[in-house]
């Protein structure tokens, strides 16, 4: 796997990967508060064409937009995030479509303390499918859209903390079935088995 904006804290512990964002960081294009923001933590590696990719991850949410999931990125103006962010005062589902400009979908999560969240994100030739679970056996849709015709793209692993000094997040169960492109690679069969990770 490779790094874009590689931070100055993390590291990997078997199966986890413990990423401290810096500060004020994020991924953000132009709408409604007309910057453009490129500058977070994403950790990577390539996938073609139709894919499968889940992530599981866990951390302390607690200012305005402190924020992790899984990211999947054609370039700096086509991308999609998918994952935890906290907004007014909740723990909501986050979903960004980005095709240079950001749009923003959200559902509020129970106010229960949330431990892991896992989500899901499907691709099928120019269309993606994006899911998220409470227990990583219950899935909810929250968003299916056009995102790209472009056969190769980047998927991993994200945080942000565009507000605050950092946010830690614990990443950990990345899978991904499909869309072979380099040695990152092992058995696709590994999806589904959910004890099993690429990392």
């Amino acid at each position: 796997m490779r790094w874009m904006n590689e931070p100055a804290k993390w590291k990997q512990d078997g199966e986890d990967v413990k990423i401290t964002s810096p500060p004020e960081v994020d991924f953000w294009r132009n709408t409604l508060h007309g910057f453009i923001k490129d500058d977070a933590p994403f950790y990577w590696m390539y996938v073609n064409n139709d894919f499968e990719a889940r992530l599981s991850f866990k951390g302390k949410f607690t200012t305005l937009y402190e924020q992790a999931g899984l990211m999947i990125r054609v370039d700096e103006e086509n991308w999609i995030k998918l994952g935890i962010i906290y907004y007014r005062d909740q723990l909501h589902v986050s979903c960004v479509f980005t095709r240079k400009n950001s749009d923003w979908s959200t559902y509020r999560l129970p106010k229960k303390k949330i431990d892991w969240l896992h989500v899901w994100v499907k691709r099928t030739e120019e269309m993606v499918e994006c899911f998220y679970s409470l227990d990583n056996e219950n899935w909810i849709r929250i968003r299916q859209g056009y995102f790209t015709d472009a056969p190769r793209m980047r998927v991993g692993m994200m945080c942000a903390a565009p507000e605050s000094e950092s946010v830690k997040v614990t990443f950990s169960n990345f899978l991904i079935k499909g869309g072979r492109d380099d040695e990152d690679f092992v058995d696709d069969k590994r999806l589904a088995r959910p004890s099993d990770s690429l990392l």
